[in-house]
């Protein structure tokens, strides 16, 4: 009989990391650059999971209802192709831009997304707020860096303003 050595199994939730995606509801799929470059594997442990560990917090906030990546990682190419941010985040693969449940609104995820950053030992420590979706990440900071795209509504803007 020939035995594997114990370290070298895998468990069902390594395989289906690796394969699937970093969550139940977060594939590397979704986190693919839209230009079709795939999350590179060197951060998947560093950085997908810890994302993704706030994105199901803030999916299971919203009732466990499905959200939809627009945005995961980028390449700095498509990212100045389609005019991101110089510092954006998501080149160093630590963003999603998310939009919401079809019931629900902006105004709803964003408010999911502040009681996540706000909870103790939470991640968030960038939130973005646009007409369609909201902004997410995990950038190193102290504090969490908020901003608004153009056409936010202002009821909107004072819900992340006053956070």
């Amino acid at each position: 009989m020939n035995l594997v050595e114990p370290a070298l199994i895998e468990t069902p939730w390594e395989t289906a990391f690796w394969q699937w995606g970093p969550s139940p509801h977060l594939t590397w799929r979704e986190l693919n650059c839209n230009d079709g470059t795939p999350y590179p594997e060197e951060k998947r442990i560093e950085r997908a999971y810890p994302l993704s560990v706030e994105f199901e917090f803030v999916r299971t906030t919203l009732g466990g209802y499905p959200i939809r990546v627009s945005s995961g990682y980028r390449t700095w190419a498509w990212n100045s192709k389609i005019g991101g941010a110089r510092r954006s985040q998501h080149p160093e693969a630590t963003a999603v831009d998310m939009e919401p449940p079809g019931h629900l609104g902006v105004p709803d995820l964003l408010e999911a997304v502040l009681l996540v950053a706000h909870r103790p030992g939470g991640r968030v420590r960038g939130i973005g707020v646009y007409r369609t979706f909201v902004h997410m990440d995990i950038r190193r900071s102290e504090r969490v860096c908020r901003w608004k795209g153009s056409r936010v509504l202002p009821e909107v803007w004072k819900t992340l303003a006053d956070a």
